[in-house]
């Protein structure tokens, strides 16, 4: 869902017809199902979890989950360039609580963020820094497909550099044609101007937050499961560098609310963290937030 063309002179990205052929609505009612039953009997063994998941501080929004020398997991800030110049990182039209950075090694720095079309439909947008954010490249549209006009009410993507392979890697909700739900593209580019055809992580219509991490072959992506009216965390698996997702599992159960995930990896030591609204879906109870740790088998 990638496009050569540039930006217009007024700043916004166009939409472009799909590269790949829509799914008919019964198409996915059928392959989609069938899809995640096949993978349901090797999604729990994808992970060895480590015992019980552990109450922790509620973590402020904007922080990120991280796994310490030690292999313990914390909370940190989010990446930003030390010599960001431009708040935008020269995305047009950005949804400002969309925007999110990634470290891609020395003075490499990669920016994305959704740029909002006059029709309140947006493109997913990618710039690149090589001097720690003191300029910026031209955006390149990562995903141009939305027909979403929902403006800025959406979900923030999430971006990950991968230094070592020079990969730049996306998850996100994406209001598509062929259906709502949760896509990956990726840049096999150290330049991050060409993004491959995306892969559906999952469908389903409740619009979702997500969080990625990746090294090497393999890429990690919790989800609000976009299908559940009480969301569970979910964990898909790619070990081909995101060019298909082979293996998922459920975090979480469906007692309570689960929102916000984050996903962290250290080798094979991975961690997921959520936050919880309270039992059977209490609007009022007090928010509680918990880590689960792990180890990729």
């Amino acid at each position: 869902m990638r496009t050569d063309e540039p930006p217009h002179a007024d700043g916004y990205i166009p939409a472009m017809a799909p590269t790949v052929p829509p799914l008919s609505a019964r198409h996915r009612a059928v392959s989609v199902p069938l899809l995640f039953a096949l993978l349901a009997g090797c999604g729990e063994a994808a992970v060895e979890w480590a015992g019980e998941p552990e109450r922790v501080p509620v973590p402020p929004a904007e922080t990120r989950l991280a796994l310490q020398e030690d292999g313990v997991p914390a909370f940190v800030a989010p990446p930003r360039p030390s010599a960001l110049s431009d708040p935008t990182a020269g995305i047009p039209n950005v949804c400002p609580t969309s925007l999110r950075f990634a470290p891609a090694g020395d003075a490499a720095w990669f920016a994305a963020g959704w740029s909002l079309r006059p029709d309140r439909s947006a493109a997913l947008v990618v710039t690149r820094s090589a001097d720690d954010g003191a300029t910026w490249s031209a955006p390149m549209p990562a995903e141009s497909l939305d027909r979403g006009t929902v403006g800025c009410d959406r979900p923030a993507p999430d971006v990950a550099a991968d230094a070592a392979s020079g990969y730049t890697h996306l998850a996100y909700f994406l209001y598509a044609p062929e259906g709502l739900g949760i896509f990956f593209t990726h840049s096999m580019e150290l330049t991050g101007e060409l993004f491959h055809s995306p892969v559906a992580v999952v469908y389903g219509d409740r619009p979702s937050a997500v969080s990625i991490t990746a090294s090497g072959d393999t890429v990690l992506v919790a989800y609000e499961n976009p299908n559940d009216a009480r969301p569970r965390i979910g964990l898909a698996i790619s070990r081909t560098m995101g060019h298909i997702f082979e293996e998922r599992t459920m975090v979480t159960g469906k007692s309570t609310a689960a929102l916000a995930p984050r996903v962290a990896r250290d080798g094979r030591s991975i961690a997921v963290s959520w936050i919880e609204r309270g039992p059977a879906g209490a609007a009022d109870a007090p928010a509680q937030a918990f880590v689960r740790q792990g180890a990729l088998q």
